[in-house]
């Protein structure tokens, strides 16, 4: 099966930051079937490489207007569509996201005349006037995906709740909608085997991390004010991310009194994040909105205990690895009182997240992720 894939932003290599689960996930695909992927901004300038067994193209276009971008980066991706059909026929164009790069792979499953799937992206289809979240908040942006949505054939979603907003929302019948989440690199994320390097055992405070880009729809804010309630416990709080919302966090911490316990490392690269993990006690995820949670899946294959709110997949994966703990959303009471449970019984808790987290990495691993996805498109091509 020959797979062209249109994505707006694709890593340079397997350990880039740029979109962890989207890539293993794809590239886990190409060591059974033919993908070509067509990335429409990033990275820049134009250039093609290789990932793999995958062949990547970026057309290195600047995102401006919307009136300007949604024109010139899909007539590229419909002429690189269009010279990777003649080197080899096309069997299904797969895009990922249903605003740019959704209005591209609809165009060039047209020209092909091959079935189209789209792949809800995370902030599509929601309207968050309250955190200043969601693309469906603009009113060019909803005609836009409305139209990629009537123009795919199938809609994939990461999660349960991602399912419902399609149907609801997006007004897709329940027949094209499709759960194929993205999976996980679990040869990379593996349990800490040093009994010396595990946490509690070398006299340094206790470590929470979490691993998010500062968004509004991530919470970090509630994460903060829950940590600032533990000040009776000597441990201390690593933020792993960046974004333009870093400023704002920051200050939240000095306001709280907390900044000297609160360690802001930065966008890392994601071939750096399991060896953090595996120096943490707790992993938390405070998202308000969530479709997946792929950091959290990371952390639960690591093996070590996790809070989160109940968005995404995080209730499915809790329920399966038989450890974690679930908090209200907005809660930051709930949170730090998980957390203090957690560090209270961080050998109980630590030894379940270890016996659970081999059930993750079988589950939520790219291979297996590359398996449902594959099966989709098939269909798809089957039944068009």
């Amino acid at each position: 099966m020959r797979v062209l894939v249109t994505v707006p932003s694709f890593p340079e290599t397997r350990g880039d930051a740029c979109s962890p689960a989207l890539a293993e996930t794809i590239v886990a695909l190409g060591e059974s079937h033919d993908v070509e992927v067509v990335s429409l901004f990033l990275p820049q300038p134009q250039r093609t490489y290789q990932i793999d067994n995958v062949r990547v193209f970026s057309l290195g276009a600047h995102e401006t207007a919307p009136s300007v971008r949604w024109a010139a980066p899909v007539a590229s991706a419909v002429a690189a569509a269009a010279r990777a059909n003649r080197r080899k026929r096309v069997d299904v164009v797969l895009g990922f996201g249903i605003a740019d790069t959704g209005l591209a792979t609809v165009a060039a499953s047209r020209v092909l005349r091959v079935p189209c799937i789209v792949y809800l992206g995370s902030s599509e289809l929601i309207t968050r006037e309250d955190i200043g979240y969601g693309l469906a908040r603009f009113g060019l942006r909803r005609a836009l995906m409305r139209t990629v949505l009537r123009g795919a054939e199938h809609v994939l979603v990461a999660s349960p709740v991602h399912a419902a907003l399609a149907m609801v929302v997006g007004n897709v019948a329940p027949e094209r909608v499709h759960l194929a989440p993205l999976g996980i690199r679990a040869d990379r994320f593996l349990p800490n085997t040093i009994e010396n390097n595990k946490p509690g055992t070398s006299g340094i405070p206790p470590i929470i991390v979490s691993v998010s880009p500062f968004a509004p729809n991530k919470a970090p804010e509630t994460l903060l004010t829950a940590f600032a309630r533990l000040s009776d416990i000597p441990c201390r709080l690593q933020l792993i991310g960046g974004g333009k919302y870093e400023s704002l966090v920051r200050h939240k911490a000095i306001r709280l009194g907390i900044e000297s316990r609160v360690e802001f490392t930065g966008t890392l690269r994601h071939d750096e994040i399991p060896e953090r993990l595996k120096q943490a006690a707790v992993y938390v995820q405070a998202a308000d909105w969530e479709p997946e949670g792929a950091a959290l899946l990371e952390a639960m294959a690591v093996g070590i205990p996790v809070v989160s709110t109940p968005t995404g997949l995080a209730p499915e994966a809790i329920a399966h690895a038989g450890c974690g703990m679930l908090v209200p959303h907005g809660d930051d009471e709930a949170m730090a009182s998980a957390i203090r449970a957690t560090l209270g019984q961080i050998d109980v808790k630590q030894r379940a997240a270890t016996e659970g987290s081999s059930k993750i990495r079988e589950r939520f691993s790219a291979t297996n992720a590359a398996r449902v996805l594959a099966q989709t498109l098939r269909f798809a091509i089957t039944n068009r």
